[in-house]
């Protein structure tokens, strides 16, 4: 079956049969899948910009040396030779005290009574066993600061790559990484390096004690170790792509599930959770066929293995039997204890080297994660940092502005050019898909802008580090964003504001009662994205964040789409004193994305886009009044027979004021009525006060 919902690669269907498939079946299966996804690459090379969710990268083939290294390179090349040397020394030393045993043993019957056979003996006892403790402590030390220092890359990288990523990629695959694959660095990894060279010397050191004892066994050993190698190399093959197909094939359930339990309340009121129970052990049983045919060819290795290593058993004892009159019978013996020692621990190695390669594929992901492409640098490089005191202003220009979200997707805006003063406010409308949150997002370099300017100040801001950029830009968000920690971290993430200005600030968005109920007041615990909060009180915790910043540019992008009319208002009505207060403001720039045409009535301009062009520039009551006008239209059409009652809820005018009768003056310009007598011109906006004309000549502020 496929995980369309995914834009996962096709995986091969599972036919019943009644024997059990061979590792020469699983290979073809494995080669037939990656020719297919080559292919499938190939023919849709062009495409891959247009993708809404792009295929999960898979490696193919064996994991490369450059894993290895960049593993090594985590642990650190001094760890690596200390520990290696640990290793080879313990051996040599282990091998001393074979041969010392046997050199007993073949001493006559009075040197044997001497102590100083048991006085080395304990010495070289004592001594690997200091050399083992020294190995394993620096080893497992090593390969879980290995893993930190891989997840904190991981981290470091995952955070700053393009935005485009997180569009391409569900979470669910990034959860896999984070979890899964971090799982198996964290525990598997170090047991299967360690017992695998713990396993190689040892099995090196038993070959060359029995090569020494007995010289006759070396074609058998290299027999053997031709076996053993065959073996692995067929079971390796098939084992690891199907260990990357069941990585790549768990993603979309962390993704499906995610998904189901943001959407609980949905699916069970339309009565659908049939359907998603379906689609999601449809997913568990695509892994677990993966996961099931991985542990099934252990069983099949674990067969292969034994019977090698019981031909090779069967081999040395008759080789010891015909050499008996020609060897030394302590010789022999230790020929034969070796051989069985040496071929359990050559089984233990193929076992553990073929783990650890499996295993090594979580590395791989997790080092595709830490070779992302990342955003514009942090600091501006090469002296181009803005100028001292910049910027002094809000100031804003954009200049034949071109923006897309990524390679091979069309233009999300399409040479925009305009210019907003500082201490202007201003509101962006268009319809769904005509650029309004695009135009912030290149604002804040979150997209890329692939021709024209924008300027902030006089600076073109692509040429300043994100850090000095992003720190005079505020945004408060359609969806509120809150983080575990304090009210006090919340509201004031730098620390640089006392406990006056913070309950000035919570007072000013009315929610300085709210927050002084709570246990600890500003220190109050804040729970996981607030959900001690409403989340009105959320959206408004995010306004008192931003206007504490002390940010030329404030950026409401829908800020109001998901609350009530009453927070909405409450909201409006902060920005709008946050705006009016010049000894405050010093120059900065409030940009409004509106759902809620009154929400912008008081702007000083509009901005209408559409298709990620600007189409009308002015002020509101200038747009309003263009008689066939795109924002007149919406206007209209949002507001037909109502337009005086959403001024008054607004708060802009008073119930059967003059003011609340401009808004019906230009909706009957754009119905083709007549204006009342009484009133003569369009409103006006004068000192972020409704205004307008009548036939007395005098102007009345409201």
């Amino acid at each position: 079956g496929t995980v369309g919902q995914e834009g996962q690669e096709p995986a091969a269907e599972v036919e019943d049969k009644q024997e059990e498939p061979s590792v020469d079946e699983a290979l073809a299966k494995c080669r037939t899948l990656a020719s297919t996804e080559d292919e499938a690459g190939k023919t849709a090379g062009t495409m891959d910009g247009a993708k809404l969710v792009q295929s999960e990268d898979r490696a193919v083939g064996s994991v490369s040396w450059g894993v290895y290294g960049d593993y090594c390179r985590h642990v650190g090349l001094l760890t690596t030779l200390v520990i290696l040397m640990a290793m080879v020394s313990g051996q040599i030393v282990f091998m001393l005290t074979e041969w010392w045993l046997s050199k007993w043993a073949r001493a006559d019957i009075y040197s044997q009574q001497r102590t100083r056979w048991l006085w080395v003996y304990g010495m070289l006892t004592g001594i690997v066993i200091v050399l083992a403790f020294i190995r394993s402590a620096v080893f497992f030390e090593a390969t879980t600061s290995t893993a930190t220092s891989i997840h904190n890359a991981m981290v470091h990288r995952v955070l700053r790559t393009p935005l485009s990523f997180f569009h391409t990629n569900p979470s669910g695959r990034i959860v896999n990484r984070f979890s899964k694959d971090q799982g198996q660095v964290d525990d598997l990894l170090p047991l299967y390096i360690f017992d695998a060279l713990q396993s190689i010397f040892p099995a090196l050191g038993a070959i060359i004690l029995v090569a020494m004892a007995v010289p006759v066994t070396l074609p058998v050993i290299l027999l053997l170790a031709i076996a053993f190698y065959w073996v692995r190399h067929r079971y390796i093959a098939a084992s690891r792509e199907m260990k990357r197909w069941e990585a790549v094939t768990r993603s979309p359930i962390f993704t499906c599930f995610a998904t189901n339990m943001k959407g609980l309340a949905t699916i069970r009121g339309y009565d659908a959770a049939e359907n998603f129970d379906t689609a999601f052990l449809k997913l568990m049983a695509q892994n677990g066929s993966w996961a099931f045919a991985y542990h099934a060819l252990s069983r099949w290795i674990g067969v292969r293995l034994d019977a090698v290593a019981g031909t090779t058993l069967l081999v040395a004892s008759l080789l010891a039997m015909a050499m008996r009159d020609k060897v030394h019978i302590g010789g022999i013996a230790l020929a034969l204890t070796q051989t069985v020692q040496m071929t359990g621990l050559m089984q233990w190695v193929v076992r553990r080297t073929a783990e650890v390669e499996n295993t090594m594929t979580s590395v791989e992901r997790m080092l595709s994660y830490i070779e992302l492409p990342s955003e514009a640098p942090r600091v501006a490089e090469g002296g181009g940092s803005p100028p001292p005191g910049w910027p002094k202003s809000g100031a804003i220009t954009y200049q034949d502005v071109t923006a897309v979200y990524r390679p091979g997707l069309p233009s999300v805006l399409r040479d925009l050019s305009f210019s907003l003063a500082p201490g202007t406010s201003c509101g962006v409308v268009g319809r769904t898909g005509s650029g309004k949150s695009s135009l912030m997002l290149t604002l804040f370099r979150l997209i890329d802008v692939v021709h024209g300017r924008i300027l902030l100040d006089g600076v073109d801001i692509a040429a300043v580090g994100l850090d000095a950029l992003r720190r005079q830009l505020a945004i408060i968000p359609q969806d509120p964003v809150l983080f575990s920690g304090t009210l006090r971290s919340n509201l004031d993430p730098w620390g640089a504001h006392g406990d006056e200005a913070l309950w000035e600030m919570l007072q000013a968005v009315q929610l300085r009662g709210a927050v002084a109920a709570m246990p600890g007041g500003l220190d109050a615990a804040m729970a996981e994205c607030g959900g001690n909060l409403s989340v009105g009180q959320r959206q408004l915790f995010c306004l008192a964040r931003a206007l504490l910043q002390d940010a030329k540019v404030l950026a409401l992008d829908e800020a109001t789409a998901s609350i009530d009319r009453a927070t909405d208002n409450l909201i409006q009505s902060a920005v709008r004193d946050f705006a009016h207060r010049d000894h405050e403001i010093h120059g900065r720039v409030l940009l409004v994305i509106a759902h809620r045409i009154d929400t912008i009535l008081d702007t000083d301009r509009l901005l209408v886009l559409a298709a990620g062009q600007l189409v009308e520039s002015g002020r509101p009551e200038e747009l309003i009044a263009q008689r066939g006008g795109v924002f007149a239209g919406m206007a209209a059409a949002a507001h037909v027979g109502a337009m005086s009652s959403t001024v008054v809820a607004a708060g802009l005018a008073a119930p059967g004021s003059r003011a609340a009768a401009v808004t019906e003056v230009a909706e009957g310009v754009y119905l083709g009525r007549e204006a009342p007598a009484a009133l003569v011109g369009p409103a006006a906006l004068e000192g972020g006060r409704l205004a307008w004309g009548y036939d007395e000549g005098k102007t009345e502020q409201v």
